[in-house]
């Protein structure tokens, strides 16, 4: 998350340490690059449709650029880009 973020492992750490949510800034970064949606990163500020689905289907995979997330454990392997 730091690297996709352009901050430190130390500042990640201090984030989750204070149970503060992703800052605002680094919301849609995260998203295109992990596939998780911004309304699950961030509903405060990225509120949900009322049709649209909360997860992704069982089994599924989210691609976004070089990066690929399984939103099942056993699906796939994580790629987080070439530099990994």
């Amino acid at each position: 998350m730091a690297r996709i973020c352009g901050v430190t492992q130390a500042a990640v750490w201090k984030w989750m340490k204070k149970r503060r949510p992703l800052p605002a800034e680094h919301v849609l970064v995260a998203e295109a690059q992990t596939g998780v949606s911004r309304h699950d990163l961030r509903p405060d500020i990225y509120p949900r449709d009322a049709g649209a689905p909360a997860i992704p289907p069982h089994g599924s995979v989210v691609v976004s650029d070089a990066t690929a997330v399984a939103c099942d454990r056993g699906a796939a392997p994580h790629s987080y880009g070439a530099g990994a």
